[in-house]
């Protein structure tokens, strides 16, 4: 991936008042959004739609498995029989 590219998408997103976080691997995106991004926010119910982000990260597992322990819900979105507005 080209580096300056990564490091102007980031500047850009900063400049917008975005939190960045950048991963070299899903491994560690994982680490970061269950050790920086989710304690931070502290939410009360965490869903994802159908991420191939995150299913390459392995975290709708580990979000499943932290729900009412972390005091948030987990809404999984895609499971069949959820209802959709």
């Amino acid at each position: 991936m080209d580096q300056s590219l990564v490091e102007q998408t980031v500047a850009s997103l900063e400049k917008n008042n975005f939190n960045v976080f950048t991963a070299e691997d899903p491994a560690q995106a994982r680490q970061i959004i269950l050790d920086d991004i989710l304690p931070d926010i502290s939410p009360g119910l965490v869903s994802f739609g159908d991420s191939m982000t995150l299913f390459a990260t392995g975290i709708q597992d580990d979000m499943r498995s932290r729900a009412g322990t972390d005091g948030w819900s987990f809404l999984n979105a895609i499971e069949k029989g959820v209802e959709r507005a």
